[in-house]
């Protein structure tokens, strides 16, 4: 599954696949929030914000 998710989405832009993956990955059996994610990462919300804003 892993390979076909990255043939299909190679073209997207970071955060619309970092979306993709925290809408299909459920962890514990429940989406994490972008804050959640920031908390687990140790990363800022500002520093996760730009991430999610950068091109492949």
């Amino acid at each position: 599954m892993t390979q076909n998710l990255n043939q299909e989405f190679v073209h997207l832009e970071l955060g619309d696949y970092l979306e993709l993956l925290q809408n299909t990955i459920l962890v514990g059996g429940k989406r994490l929030s972008d804050k959640e994610i920031c908390r687990k990462i140790s990363m800022s919300p500002q520093t996760y914000g730009k991430v999610k804003r950068a091109k492949v």
